[in-house]
């Protein structure tokens, strides 16, 4: 029951004061949780999906924006809006063509017009968070501590007549300015239906999703993929990845 009425109040419970003389270990990674796996279902929640409660707190000014996870440049929404935005080439028929009698494989019937296309967050496929893995000496725990999330939508580009896909995160949002709205927002809990959760919970006290580590702080700060060793062997890849979770275990 203290769960539901924390529920209805809206009320997320802070994190517990940590001095840093407290932390004797500390590594920072780097994760993807992809949204089509099945642990990672409840993230689209059709009543309340958290896609849309993240973009909106990025593009509509409800929360703080940043350009990449150093969290030092803001980003307007504006901004947001500009670079997941795209215009692509369709062929629309002339005015001047009869449209009950006209041959449709005739290309001079038709003229190239630029659309645009608009990013949504239904288009929202990943997510990217990057935590802290820390050992609080006084308590003697383990214990991770989100800092941040991103969301990552796969940019089509075209390069010497291929198209490829590259990652893109168009904003960074920092995990202790969102708790807020995250734990006035319902989501579906799987295990048990008398007791409903907040997204706050969900996330950051329970971490109910799956993911994979993508990069950890390292000297020459690159992703995994883009490492040489790993960039043509994509099971040394995911053996890298799960070498990293285990070590911190």
């Amino acid at each position: 029951q203290d769960t539901n009425l924390t529920l209805i109040e809206g009320e997320f419970v802070p994190r517990p004061y940590l001095r840093h003389a407290d932390i004797k270990f500390s590594r920072r990674v780097w994760r993807i949780i992809d949204l089509r796996q099945k642990l990672n279902k409840s993230w689209t929640w059709p009543r309340n999906p958290v896609t849309q409660i993240f973009w909106d707190l990025g593009t509509k000014g409800l929360c703080r924006a940043y350009y990449s996870d150093s969290f030092r440049s803001l980003i307007t929404p504006e901004g947001i809006m500009s670079s997941t935005s795209e215009t692509e080439s369709v062929p629309v028929l002339n005015a001047d063509v009869d449209i009950n009698n006209y041959d449709a494989s005739d290309e001079s019937n038709y003229h190239d017009s630029m659309v645009p296309i608009i990013f949504k967050w239904s288009d929202i496929r990943k997510f990217e968070i990057m935590e802290d893995w820390v050992f609080d000496y006084k308590h003697g725990e383990m214990k991770p501590i989100i800092i941040g999330i991103a969301p990552v939508r796969d940019k089509k580009m075209t390069i010497n007549g291929v198209t490829i896909s590259s990652p893109q995160k168009p904003f960074w949002l920092k995990m202790d300015d969102c708790r807020p709205t995250l734990a006035k927002s319902q989501v579906f809990n799987r295990y048990n239906d008398a007791m409903r959760l907040n997204w706050d919970q969900h996330i950051n006290v329970h971490r109910l999703f799956d993911s994979y580590i993508v990069k950890q702080t390292d000297f020459d700060n690159a992703y995994l993929a883009e490492k040489n060793e790993f960039r043509e062997d994509a099971v040394a890849l995911l053996l890298e990845s799960d070498k990293i979770k285990n070590d911190l275990f």
